[in-house]
């Protein structure tokens, strides 16, 4: 069930590097725990229940294209952490770190 509501299973299976990628039979994956009050993830679901990724994919996501190709990054925390250290000393990851990814 898992397999098929990632699209991993079934008519219409993706390439497969993305069948690699989401592949959760490896044991890689760790189940999330319940979203806080107000959380993206909570809104979605409600919104958004049992959708599995060939409904994700049916339903016209954005993608990168000529028009919509910059990603930006915007920090998540408290202010006062971007006063301190970055990570592995501090709470968050330096700027060189995320542009070498």
């Amino acid at each position: 069930q898992q397999l098929a509501a990632i699209g991993l299973s079934g008519t219409g299976r993706p390439d497969e590097a993305l069948c690699r990628c989401l592949d959760p039979s490896g044991g890689e994956w760790e189940d999330i725990d319940p979203p806080e009050p107000d959380e993206w993830l909570g809104t979605m679901l409600a919104r958004t229940p049992n959708q599995s990724f060939l409904d994700f994919l049916s339903s016209r996501p954005y993608v990168p294209d000529r028009v919509r190709h910059t990603i930006y990054l915007q920090p998540l925390c408290d202010p006062q952490d971007l006063k301190v250290k970055p990570f592995p000393d501090g709470p968050w990851p330096s700027w060189s770190a995320l542009e070498a990814v």
